[in-house]
């Protein structure tokens, strides 16, 4: 009787480090990955502001008059300012969002192990005593 309840207190007791432990590894490489593809898009999106603007501001000066250039300019810039803001605006959002489910997934994973686990062992523990005193 010993031997299986320290039998199952170790299974239990390993198998919520592991899930703890996974848990955590699972929630950083998630995290990291969704810093990466926050880091790559916002690079990304101010090198297209860059390109587009400078190439549209070299064009449009050697094309138009100083008053036409100006309005094209500002309209573009404004255009793709909002462009790039609203982006990265929903980008980062929908990131903490993500973030937030799994982890408040992955915390209500672990508190359902381990209230079943500790539940079971708490059973096993007050079971076998009074059935083995019933047996005596």
């Amino acid at each position: 009787v010993v031997t299986i309840v320290v039998t199952i207190e170790v299974i239990v007791v390993v198998t919520i480090v592991v899930t703890i432990v996974v848990t955590i590894v699972v929630t950083n490489v998630v995290t990291i990955v969704i810093n990466i593809v926050i880091t790559v898009v916002v690079t990304v999106e101010v090198t297209v502001v860059v390109t587009i603007v400078v190439t549209v501001e070299v064009t449009v000066v050697v094309t138009i008059v100083v008053t036409v250039e100006v309005t094209v300019v500002v309209t573009i810039v404004v255009t793709i300012e909002v462009i790039v803001v609203v982006t990265i605006v929903v980008t980062i959002v929908v990131t903490i969002v993500v973030t937030n489910v799994v982890t408040i997934v992955i915390t209500i994973v672990i508190t359902v192990v381990v209230t079943v686990e500790v539940t079971v062992v708490v059973t096993i523990v007050v079971t076998i005593p009074a059935v083995m005193a019933t047996l005596r």
